[in-house]
Order: structure tokens, then C-alpha cells, then sequence
């Protein structure tokens, strides 16, 4: 049989607490923008390569539309 032990308590402060939420939402900011920029790096090389295959099977025009 093991020994347990009790779990080990942290105090924090409100500044603690205040720094831990900033920090947390700057993350959170920086993950949506780096999200939002390969979505959107992604889109005209993703048309580029419809296009392209559209034309080698010879469909010539606009991209058909998404429904």
C-alpha cells in the first residue's frame, strides 16, 4: 500500500491571476490570427489549382459556386 499525500496548495494573488488571464487571452489573440492567415494564404492558391485543373479537362469560365 502507498502512502498519499495531500495535494500541494498554491496561493495566488489577483495580480497573478490578472497577469495569468491577460497572457492567456494574447495567446488566444495570436492562435486566431495565425489561423485567419493561413486560411486566408490558402484560398487564391486553392482557386489557382481548380482553375487549372479545370482547364486541363477543358472547362473554360468561372469557378462553380459553393453551395
Amino acid at each position: 500500500m502507498s502512502l498519499r499525500r495531500p495535494p500541494t496548495r498554491i496561493e495566488l494573488k489577483a495580480d497573478d491571476i490578472e497577469e495569468f488571464d491577460k497572457v492567456r487571452k494574447e495567446e488566444a489573440y495570436t492562435l486566431f490570427q495565425v489561423k485567419n492567415d493561413h486560411a486566408d494564404a490558402r484560398t487564391p492558391h486553392t482557386q489557382a489549382k481548380k482553375m487549372a485543373a479545370l482547364s486541363r479537362i477543358g472547362v473554360t469560365g468561372r469557378l462553380p459556386e459553393k453551395r
